[in-house]
């Protein structure tokens, strides 16, 4: 069996995601017997196949139809949430729980927890010292061993199944797949390893390579030698404008993670279907995600990326017929958060052409060549002190290109050629300092999470807060503002449990900010645009409060749900374990999402729902500073501003019989008038 891609563009290109032509591997047939026992047998079975970063928007007959048809022949929730941050790591918790961060108490993709110590899974020392990224088995098993065994305070669904005797299997992108049942696995396999040993050792002896780094998962005990694929890169392609940095959109040819997608889905299609059979099990691809990041969402590689994802769940629900389960199995397919593109304002920062690898003149159809915001760079150029762990950056594009042609940084034009190839780095260095020099000093330490911004302040200072609020209200890069209780209501500013993101326990950031967007304003025909934090030099990205980021893609098709139904009731990913726990006949008591009733066959009562509107205090008139002056030295006119949270509320009746109440948050923007 292979899946065949057709690549959408100028030409057409077709690629075969056969294992020998993509990760050099020969078909491989299935081992007659396993370790893995019965599986235990109930009447329906479930499928989470997770599309990362998949907007609800990009799904159509031409580029997937097999989700379009997937979508229009079961439920379709117009209507669904990521949960705020919309970054992956958060919503795979919540996800994994039916909670949200105040309850389960992780805190996303990037987070500060200085006192922890461990390595990798390439078995590198981890720095964290400096905030961490979390993607990564091994970095969230040394910060399970710091919470002792909590890392995620309450049960997950799949923990729940596994003790109630519901075998299960996950298969997936590294970090996501393994937060929902850390180290607590059936059947594992991510893009570094493979768990159990028992799994190993099944899929070597079916003639499946593992992972290259898969026995760095076991430290502590020997393993046997098997054999490991060498590249799941393989087939990549990253094309660049002539800066050695910058992604280059207007390219054809742009392919990112087919390989280790090819790879898991051949595992999970060819392996874990047939063989293991499981109850309950996920599939998590790293795609559309890692294509928008490079390219931005709508761009040809996005497109193909997506076409992509469509023929491996063509080839699922295919294996599917064959084994004579489809009937027997629901699906859903659902995308952690949506997607945006960056750049920042229009008005600011036109779109420009791109000729020959470098950057053009103003173009209305072309891209963007700003959006990228170094917050502890601007922080200390406006008088505070803070550091986010990273050295200097180049990113001589992204970081700003003004309407007169030349960088916001360096006040010329942008030869891409020279740009960063001596000592002129567009930012410096904000590398963390030994404690020893920081005593006394007020400061912020900032994890990067996209479209939104962690700060912690280690001192708690009022008069510093302050100051970083005071900063983040004047420059026109930020949006809406949340912030520990500790620090009282504040004028435009909401406090962090309003978006259930205070956790005493976990010790949460002081400070939350989303950066500005324009859910309106469109680059390659594609709708939503927005600031983004760090120096990655990215053309798309998530994690701000904006409508584009929050709705994301719930579809669920199967013999508990509905037929040809679209549902416009509020729902969201921390409804998702609910609403599988229900059909599985499980308990996840300190879940906080609903069961999706509406949904499900023989249901016909529909929740109510109502609109809020939650806004900040306003805060005093403040001197504005535009996005092309990172000095601040020229302030703008005199506004007022508020925070404004777009809130819907469901009403719904639950199996205790008792009236439940659920918000979901639309999004969150600031006014400044």
């Amino acid at each position: 069996m292979f899946l065949t891609v057709r690549f959408q563009g100028r030409h057409f290109v077709w690629l075969s995601l056969t294992l020998l032509l993509l990760v050099g591997l020969s078909d491989f047939a299935v081992a007659d017997s396993q370790d893995f026992g019965n599986p235990v047998i109930q009447p329906h079975h479930m499928i989470v196949f997770v599309w990362d970063g998949l907007r609800p928007d990009a799904i159509n007959s031409t580029d997937t139809p097999n989700l379009a048809h997937l979508r229009d022949t079961g439920v379709n929730f117009v209507d669904h949430h990521s949960t705020y941050p919309t970054v992956t790591m958060i919503n795979a918790a919540s996800l994994a729980t039916g909670a949200y961060p105040a309850t389960h108490g992780f805190y996303g993709n990037s987070f500060w927890v200085p006192n922890v110590h461990g390595r990798d899974s390439a078995n590198d020392e981890v720095n964290f010292s400096a905030p961490v990224f979390t993607e990564d088995y091994a970095i969230l098993r040394a910060l399970d061993r710091a919470e002792d065994g909590k890392l995620l305070s309450i049960p997950t669904l799949f923990e729940v199944a596994r003790h109630a005797g519901v075998s299960t299997a996950i298969v997936g992108k590294g970090g996501p797949a393994f937060l929902q049942s850390r180290d607590n696995f059936d059947f594992f396999v991510d893009d570094k390893t493979v768990l159990p040993l028992s799994a190993a050792t099944a899929l070597n002896n079916a003639g499946i390579p593992l992972p290259q780094s898969w026995a760095n998962a076991y430290t502590l005990q020997k393993v046997p030698e098997f054999t490991t694929l060498k590249d799941l890169a393989a087939g990549s392609h990253f094309p660049v404008m002539n800066d050695g940095i910058t992604s280059d959109p207007s390219k054809e040819d742009a392919v990112t993670s087919i390989a280790v997608n090819a790879y898991q889905a051949k595992v999970f299609i060819e392996y874990v279907l047939p063989k293991i059979n499981p109850q309950l099990a996920m599939l998590w691809l790293k795609n559309p995600d890692s294509t928008e990041h490079a390219y931005g969402p709508g761009s040809i590689a996005t497109r193909n990326a997506l076409h992509a994802n469509d023929a491996i769940l063509g080839a699922l629900l295919h294996k599917l017929d064959e084994l004579k389960i489809r009937e027997n199995t629901n699906i859903i397919v659902v995308s952690d958060h949506g997607h945006s593109s960056v750049s920042g304002d229009l008005k600011n920062f036109p779109l420009r052409a791109i000729n020959d690898g470098s950057v053009g003149e103003i173009n209305d159809q072309g891209y963007s060549v700003s959006g990228e915001v170094r917050s502890a760079d601007l922080l200390r150029r406006a008088g505070l002190l803070a550091f986010d762990g990273n050295g200097p950056q180049c990113n001589p594009v992204m970081s700003g290109i003004g309407a007169d042609g030349m960088s916001i940084y360096t006040h010329r034009p942008v030869d891409l050629f020279s740009a960063c190839k001596g000592k002129s780095f567009v930012t410096g260095s904000f590398l963390i300092p030994d404690a020893k020099y920081l005593t006394q000093r007020d400061y912020s330490v900032i994890a990067d999470d996209g479209g939104s911004e962690y700060f912690y302040v280690p001192s708690h200072s009022r008069k510093y807060v302050n100051a970083l609020i005071n900063f983040l209200q004047r420059h026109k890069q930020y949006g809406a503002i949340f912030i520990d209780s500790r620090y009282g209501k504040l004028p435009g500013t909401l406090p962090l449990s309003m978006v259930h993101l205070q956790n005493a326990k976990r010790g949460s950031p002081d400070v939350v900010v989303s950066f500005s967007f324009d859910a309106d304003a469109s680059i390659g025909n594609v709708p939503g645009i927005e600031y983004h934090g760090g120096a990655w030099s990215s053309r798309g990205m998530h994690g701000s409060f904006s409508p584009r980021d929050v709705h994301n893609t719930l579809i669920a098709s199967g013999p508990d749900f509905k037929s040809e139904y679209k549902d416009t009731i509020p729902s969201a990913n921390v409804d998702v374990a609910p609403t599988i726990a229900h059909l599985l006949g499980l308990s996840l008591s300190q879940a906080e999402g609903r069961t999706l009733l509406e949904a499900l066959r023989d249901h016909a009562n529909l929740p109510k729902v109502r609109a809020e509107l939650v806004e900040s205090k306003l805060a005093k008139p403040l001197h504005m500073v535009e996005p092309t002056d990172v000095d601040g030295t020229d302030p703008g006119a005199e506004m007022q501003y508020k925070v404004q949270l777009h809130i819907k509320v469901v009403r719904q009746i639950t199996d205790d019989k008792k009236l439940h109440e659920y918000q979901y948050f639309d999004s969150a923007n600031v006014l400044r008038y």
